[in-house]
């Protein structure tokens, strides 16, 4: 008796558990991930659906939001740093994360190891590491004046220094100028350089006053907008001979061919 009983009740509770199985592959929520519900489900569970689809892409959209305001934030602080001469102007400190710890990097302008940056070092050496940029074009602005000005400088230590400043950082601008020709050159690329024509009435780097700085950028954007602001590194040079023959007091030209 006890036998036959309990082989009833294993035979029910197999029943039971197949039907469990077979109404939850029915309806067991696959269809979250799917792109669209399955024909004949329920419109409770096809609200669900389409209630769980927009909430992803809502927060996708706001992760998305997150993202990009994340990355404007470091793009405005890589330009502060770019700016900020070491003893001038206080460095940018920038959050990075190594080995699971968060670290904030000091950074500086970047003329103090190098005037611009177009391609890691290695390239030079093995010009391989370029060869899906060929027939690329590179954009160089350079921060200053390309010719060499003449000016008068004081006997005192701070106009000195400040003269020494301004002409280290003019020949690292060159020197920077003509290694990335001598790079676009090898790789097939194409370099396009702008900077501030010699005869502009241009007064150094060290000449932050709101006035000219205003004069200088709108100078600049009204070349961009005539179509002269960019050049070679070789029309470069014949543009500051040229304005070494101007007369003082002169309207400036653009950069670039006009």
């Amino acid at each position: 008796m006890h036998k036959r009983l309990r082989g009833a009740c294993l035979m029910l509770a197999a029943l039971s558990v197949a039907a469990c199985a077979g109404a939850a592959r029915r309806e067991h929520p696959i269809y979250w991930y799917d792109t669209a519900t399955p024909a004949g489900f329920p419109e409770a569970v096809r609200s669900v659906t389409e209630d769980r689809a927009s909430f992803e892409k809502e927060t996708e959209r706001f992760l998305t939001r997150l993202r990009m305001a994340a990355a404007l934030k470091l793009f405005r602080q890589v330009l502060i740093a770019s700016a900020s001469i070491p003893g001038l102007f206080p460095p940018v400190m920038i959050p990075v994360e190594t080995s699971g710890t968060i670290l904030e990097e000091m950074h500086v302008d970047g003329s103090t190891t190098a005037s611009m940056f177009i391609a890691p070092e290695i390239a030079s050496v093995l010009p391989d590491q370029l060869r899906d940029l060929r027939g690329a074009n590179i954009y160089v602005i350079a921060n200053g004046q390309y010719g060499a000005a003449t000016i008068t400088t004081r006997l005192r230590a701070t106009s000195i220094a400040k003269r020494g400043i301004q002409a280290s950082l003019h020949s690292s601008t060159r020197g920077a100028v003509l290694a990335t020709l001598a790079l676009a050159t090898r790789n097939d690329m194409h370099l396009n350089v702008t900077a501030i024509p010699d005869d502009y009435p241009f007064n150094g780097l060290f000449d932050l006053k709101p006035k000219r700085m205003h004069a200088l950028f709108n100078f600049g954007a009204d070349c961009a907008m005539r179509g002269e602001l960019w050049t070679t590194p070789e029309g470069l040079l014949q543009r500051s001979f040229r304005a070494s023959l101007t007369l003082p007091g002169s309207i400036p030209g653009c950069p670039g061919p006009h």
